[in-house]
C-alpha cells in the first residue's frame, strides 16, 4: 500500500450526506486527492466513486480546482471568524476578541480535512503547486486578512501600539500557532482538546497585549 493511500484511508472522512449527489461527489474528490494526488485525478474517476455522470459533476463543478477549492473552504468555513470591532470597545474587549480569533484558529488546525488539506499541499508541491496555493489563499490569508483588518481597527482606537498591522497579526498567529500545526501534520502530538486551545489562546493574547498596548494605553 503507498504512503498516499494510507494517509487517505487514515483520514476517515465521511460524506455529510450520502442522499446527496453534491456530498458524494465532494466525499469522492477528497479522497480519490488523498489516495492518488491531485495531478493524478481524473473528473471521470470521480464521477465514478460518487456514483454520478460526469454530465451530473460538471454541472455541480465546473473543474478539479473548482472541486478543490470546494473541498477545503466548505469545512474551514464552519469555523466563523470575527472581522470587525464593535463601536465601543476596551482593553478587555480587545483581549476578548482576540483570545476567540485564536481560539478559532487553533480549533480549524485541528481539523482532520483540513489537515489532510495541508499533507495534500505539501505531497503535491512539484506537480500541483496550485494546492498549496489555493490553501494559502482560501485558508491562511483569509485568517490573516481578517485579522488585519481587526488590528487596524484597534490601532485607530489607541488600543495597539503602531508596528505595521500586518506584521502585529503575523506576530499574533506566531504566537497562538507556535509549533502545533508541525506537530499535528508530522503526526507527533494529538490534537488537543477545546479547553486547551482556549487556555493557549489567552496565554498567546496576554503575551501579544504585553507587547504591544500602546505607552500611555
Amino acid at each position: 500500500m503507498s504512503k498516499a493511500k494510507s494517509r487517505g484511508r487514515a483520514e476517515k472522512l465521511e460524506p455529510a450526506d450520502p442522499s446527496s449527489a453534491r456530498a458524494r461527489i465532494i466525499y469522492a474528490a477528497f479522497g480519490a486527492f488523498l489516495e492518488h494526488g491531485f495531478s493524478k485525478v481524473t473528473m471521470l474517476e470521480i464521477a465514478t466513486r460518487a456514483k454520478v455522470s460526469k454530465r451530473d459533476l460538471y454541472a455541480e463543478f465546473e473543474s478539479k480546482s473548482a472541486l478543490l477549492s470546494y473541498c477545503i473552504t466548505s469545512r474551514a468555513q464552519r469555523i466563523k471568524l470575527p472581522e470587525q470591532l464593535p463601536d465601543k470597545i476596551d482593553s478587555a474587549g480587545l483581549a476578548q476578541t482576540l483570545t476567540g480569533f485564536g481560539a478559532a484558529i487553533l480549533r480549524e488546525l485541528t481539523i482532520p480535512e483540513i489537515l489532510a488539506a495541508y499533507r495534500l499541499a505539501i505531497a503535491e508541491s512539484w506537480s500541483a503547486p496550485e494546492v498549496a496555493q489555493t490553501i494559502n489563499k482560501l485558508g491562511r490569508e483569509v485568517a490573516m486578512a481578517a485579522l488585519t483588518s481587526m488590528i487596524k481597527q484597534a490601532q485607530a482606537k489607541r488600543l495597539l501600539d503602531t508596528t505595521d498591522a500586518r506584521e502585529l497579526a503575523d506576530q499574533f498567529m506566531a504566537l497562538v500557532c507556535r509549533d502545533l500545526h508541525l506537530q499535528l501534520l508530522l503526526g507527533v502530538a494529538k490534537a488537543p482538546s477545546h479547553p486547551t486551545l482556549q487556555r493557549r489562546a489567552e496565554a498567546a493574547t496576554d503575551a501579544f497585549l504585553a507587547l504591544h498596548r500602546p505607552v500611555n494605553g
